[in-house]
């Protein structure tokens, strides 16, 4: 199965190369999140990197329940600059 796309695979680098200034960009979610690739985008002083929105949703199914979220117990930030 692995041998059908190894050739897909490519660096962080050359992904960043393929971003254009003001595009939006969504980041997976826990472990589908491409860290290596987040931390390379966040590191990366690319003149292309400007005006990026980066997109990243949190879930509320069965891992995290609103009932628990509102116990107090827990909490999560959520910054928003639009508001």
């Amino acid at each position: 199965m692995g041998q059908l796309w190894p050739d897909k695979i490519v660096t962080p680098e050359k992904v960043i190369e393929k971003i254009k200034p003001g595009m939006s960009i969504f980041i997976g979610t826990g472990v589908a999140e491409p860290r290596t690739l987040v931390r390379t985008l966040m590191n990366s002083t690319a003149g292309n990197l400007t005006d990026l929105e980066l997109i990243q949703l949190v879930s509320f199914g069965d891992a995290i329940s609103l009932g628990k979220l509102r116990s107090q117990q827990f909490r999560i930030p959520f910054y928003d600059e639009r508001i």
